[in-house]
């Protein structure tokens, strides 16, 4: 979670792409100074206001939001990769360990076997949609 973490400082968002887009959305504009509860500084290309005559911040609640938006993402891009890795025939372990090395996450110790558990889970509840969609589709064309 981007507004919950230790990390203090700047960053820096682009409308340039669909995610910046998206968390700029969530960006409040007051004339006077707005204490920021994650610490985060932001650096906002494209805003509609002058920045220099505006304070920009975000809300609690749209911390909160934007976490849950950047957890989907993470969630959607990780079962694209798994599913372009097993396309190619990538081993299960590799296509991890790519995914891990491309977000920089090698200083988290849980997260390979998470993100396994993750991907196990995700496959069979998918798995168990087609299973129980294909018999009720088999016993409607029984029952007609």
């Amino acid at each position: 979670m981007v507004m919950n973490s230790k990390k203090t400082g700047a960053i820096n968002i682009s409308r340039k792409n669909i995610i910046g887009k998206h968390i700029a959305s969530f960006i409040r504009y007051s004339n006077l100074p707005v204490k920021q509860s994650s610490g985060v500084v932001l650096n906002i290309s494209n805003t509609p206001y002058n920045d220099e005559n505006y304070y920009c911040y975000f809300s609690v609640r749209d911390q909160h939001q934007i976490n849950d938006y950047l957890d989907s993402l993470f969630i959607i891009f990780f079962q694209k990769i798994m599913v372009e890795g097993k396309r190619q025939n990538r081993m299960f372990k590799t296509i991890i360990e790519i995914f891990i090395s491309y977000f920089s996450l090698e200083n988290d110790p849980t997260i390979y076997d998470r993100l396994k558990k993750f991907d196990y889970r995700d496959r069979e509840y998918h798995a168990s949609i087609v299973t129980k969609g294909f018999h009720r589709l088999s016993n409607q064309y029984i029952t007609k």
